[in-house]
């Protein structure tokens, strides 16, 4: 079995000539029952056609190398509103949005995205006052290398 890192490299290789970033790769499986999940991410958003083009250069790639025959599966797709953002630049096109935060100390906080600065690596959010619940929202702004894990808080509620 060859390395995730190797990989991440061939990947890198595809993706160097676009505007997406890889956000995660995960292989599943042993033998030749293996899946390469890669997640990617860029600014404008993913784009389906796209994905797909980048999907097949990627299996063409793989096949050249020594990788070859170890994947039965190759998915790329956007990390989804279940992962957690990896770099500040993705919480860019969530401003408005409720974040759900997790702290470095494991305070937890959910607040709506005011502002993304990734030049400070700060992010503004409007969070409610403890215990009450009618209270205007306070601003606090945040560190991103202080956040563990920060996910767009997913509600199904009509308002």
């Amino acid at each position: 079995m060859h390395s995730e890192k190797a990989l991440e490299e061939i990947a890198f290789s595809i993706l160097e000539e676009t505007d997406y970033k890889i956000i995660d790769l995960v292989v599943r499986g042993e033998k030749r029952t293996k899946v390469l999940e890669l997640y990617v991410d860029r600014l404008e958003g993913v784009n389906i056609d796209e994905l797909a083009s980048l999907s097949r250069r990627l299996e063409e790639k793989i096949e050249e190398t020594l990788f070859a025959g170890e994947m039965s599966k190759i998915v790329i797709s956007s990390p989804g509103a279940e992962r957690a953002f990896k770099y500040i630049w993705q919480l860019d096109k969530h401003v408005g949005r409720i974040l759900e935060i997790v702290l470095n100390d494991e305070t937890k906080t959910e607040g709506r995205l005011l502002e993304v600065d990734d030049d400070s690596g700060t992010v503004k959010i409007a969070v409610a006052p403890e215990g009450k619940k009618k209270a205007d929202p306070v601003e606090i702004e945040l560190k991103f290398d202080n956040i563990k894990e920060a996910k767009v808080k997913i509600s199904f509620s009509k308002k």
